[in-house]
């Protein structure tokens, strides 16, 4: 691996590095095409406050590099074009991540030409099989880059994205765009669905980018996706196993999600900072309906510890985990939609600093196969109801809980209990579990 901080043509002897497979290239002068295309093994590029210069189109010699992944961390210090001309020359890109943070140009357009790349798409796989630095003229197919109309070229060609040569229909798997908040896909309402080998996007800060690829597994959106308020743009999303919510604001809802838990793959999922995305379920789901989901982190206890959605939940969730800085408590009706979750294996509350206690123990000893708690960053917290942990419990976390003082009486029960982590605090117990004497990780511990 090499990561240069400071580049010209005196610094490095491009020709004797065909055998590396990292460059980092951070904060330097743009690196010239001419000495990119000798890093002929090259398997990973990392480019942060910098970018590529490319010879006039005129002059340009077909080469082609094996890289796999290639990340812009900010700060670009060239136009999108050139990161356009770069991505041809990439035929087994995978990964593909872009922070528009600092970037000498803004990024403003997505561009994607499905009639082109429908043409190209058996000579794009031919291609991929041919040895690189190729002069084969078939290899001109395959580097053609996808185009959309001369009017929008013309109006920002700076600050558009040709997304993707045709090759890259078939290779990228990970898609990433960051702070980019003036995005806007040129697609003609295709959107990115005919990127067939897509499994995962991350968005944040981007504009409607709908609809999806239906072949993707994994997605992550935040921070203002304008014109979508709703889970609906994801109908075709059939695959999809993970889901990822972040700071969407007020207005985003969870319409469509019932579609992904019941009938689709969605095992897991993720919603912060989108305070009224659980509100829409609080009417029966369906007698028929079956959720896949096993896993929730949320920061909204009140809405998502209700009977409806726990009910649709019961039978597959296996790990919940609550972030919420604004509950000090459980109600009754909390309490009572909790014990419904009875395939729950790991609970956890983290980061939850106004909770003073845990739900009641009639609550917990109805999720009977419970088999990890964990307490983090719980600072309101002085201690554990007393008898109230269910027996099934096999491991018990407790980390910088600095007010809790005691464990709960009755621990010796937990005949199930193998681990138990206490950090950064003193804690008493009154009956200490000697099956439990070698497997105690606790810095200061009072017996």
């Amino acid at each position: 691996m090499l990561c240069i901080y400071s580049l010209d043509e005196t610094v490095l002897a491009f020709h004797n590095l065909t055998q590396l497979q990292s460059l980092t290239i951070k904060n330097c002068p743009p690196l010239a095409e001419k000495h990119l295309q000798m890093l002929t093994s090259l398997k990973t590029l990392d480019i942060d406050g910098s970018s590529i210069t490319f010879q006039q189109v005129g002059e340009a010699v077909l080469w082609q590099l094996p890289v796999n992944r290639l990340e812009i961390n900010g700060r670009w210090s060239g136009s999108w074009k050139e990161v356009t001309r770069l991505l041809t020359h990439l035929p087994e890109l995978s990964h593909l991540s872009i922070c528009g943070r600092g970037c000498e140009k803004v990024l403003t357009g997505l561009g994607l030409d499905v009639q082109q790349q429908t043409a190209a798409s058996s000579a794009a796989k031919l291609q991929q099989q041919d040895t690189y630095r190729t002069t084969d003229p078939q290899q001109e197919i395959a580097q053609e880059v996808v185009v959309v109309d001369e009017e929008e070229r013309e109006d920002d060609d700076d600050g558009l994205l040709l997304l993707p040569p045709a090759h890259l229909s078939y290779s990228l798997q990970e898609l990433g765009i960051e702070d980019c908040p003036e995005l806007v896909l040129r697609s003609h309402g295709t959107g990115l669905q005919f990127m067939g080998s897509l499994n995962t996007m991350n968005f944040l800060s981007a504009l409607d980018l709908c609809p999806f690829p239906s072949t993707l597994q994994s997605l992550s959106l935040g921070g203002g996706m304008e014109g979508m308020e709703t889970l609906a743009p994801l109908s075709n999303l059939t695959s999809l196993e993970t889901l990822s919510i972040r700071d969407l604001g007020d207005a985003f809802r969870c319409d469509g999600l019932l579609p992904l838990l019941t009938q689709g793959q969605l095992t897991a999922l993720s919603v912060s900072d989108s305070p009224k995305f659980f509100a829409g379920i609080q009417g029966p789901a369906p007698a028929q309906a079956v959720s896949k989901l096993q896993e929730l982190v949320t920061d909204d206890i009140a809405t998502v510890l209700t009977a409806p959605i726990c009910r649709l939940l019961s039978s597959s969730l296996t790990k919940l985990s609550f972030h919420d800085k604004e509950v000090d408590r459980f109600s009754k009706e909390q309490e009572e939609a909790l014990s419904l979750l009875t395939s729950l294996q790991g609970l956890k509350f983290g980061w939850c600093t106004k909770l003073r206690c845990l739900p009641a123990m009639k609550s917990l000893h109805k999720l009977t196969n419970l088999k990890r708690l964990e307490i983090w960053y719980c600072p309101a917290m002085r201690s554990l109801p007393k008898n109230g942990l269910p027996t099934s419990l096999q491991e018990l976390e407790v980390f910088r809980c600095t007010n809790l003082r005691c464990l709960p009486e009755g621990l010796h029960k937990l005949t199930n209990l193998r681990i138990l982590v206490l950090s950064s605090h003193e804690v008493a117990a009154k009956e200490w579990p000697s099956h439990l004497a070698a497997r105690v990780r606790c810095p200061r511990l009072q017996k």
